[in-house]
Parts: C-alpha cells; structure tokens; sequence
C-alpha cells in the first residue's frame, strides 16, 4: 500500500470570527521537491506564489495531491465549543478525502489529531 501524508490546517476560531474552517491536503509518496518549506507564513507573497505554481505543476503531471475543505458555523460552535468544533471540522475534512490512506504522518497546526 502507498504511503501517504497529510497535511490540515484551520481558520477562524469562535463565532465572532465567524465558522472554523480546516483544509486538508493528501500527498502520495515522497515529496523531495518540497523541501525547504516548513512554514508558509515565513516566506513572502511572491515566494508563496511560486511554491503554488510549482505544486499545480507537479500535481497535474503526477496526480500526487488531493484537497478538500469543512467548516463548522457559528451556532454549532456556540452548541459544542471551538475546539469540539474543530475536531469536527477536522473530521469531515479527511472524510472527503475519501481515500483508502494509510497515513505515515499527520501534520497540523491545531494539535487536534495527533498520530505517532
């Protein structure tokens, strides 16, 4: 079976800041190409901008990535609270990854999933 990784990460934390959103990434394999990003918020708009074009460049040639996005609202975030309603937004994000994944590593900001 292939190895994979996946990489989540999440916006918004409460309903004043309206609804939590996560967005979930799914790699196959290995990614040499990669290295040298650790942290998107440390390069510059123009360096995000070519780290972009190179991964749609790669994944057209090599359907390497998959995607998908959730969100949790306001109300259910006033019902269940901001972390509960992360976890779920986690949750439903990799569910829509629909994939047979046997994750090798789990990265994310949220510290809500942890896999060792």
């Amino acid at each position: 079976m292939a190895r994979y990784i996946i990489g989540v990460d999440e916006v918004g934390r409460g309903p004043l800041a309206g609804p939590v959103t996560v967005g979930a990434v799914v790699a196959k394999g290995r990614l040499n190409f990669l290295r040298g990003i650790k942290d998107s918020k440390k390069l510059s708009a123009r360096q995000r901008e070519e780290w972009t074009q190179k991964i749609k460049t790669y994944n057209l040639k090599h359907k390497t990535f998959s995607f998908s996005l959730a969100s949790v609202g306001p109300a259910l975030i006033d019902k269940i609270g901001v972390s509960a309603a992360a976890r779920l937004a986690v949750g439903r994000c990799l569910a829509k990854l629909n994939k047979n994944i046997r994750s090798q590593n789990l990265c994310e900001s949220t510290n809500y999933y942890k896999r060792r």
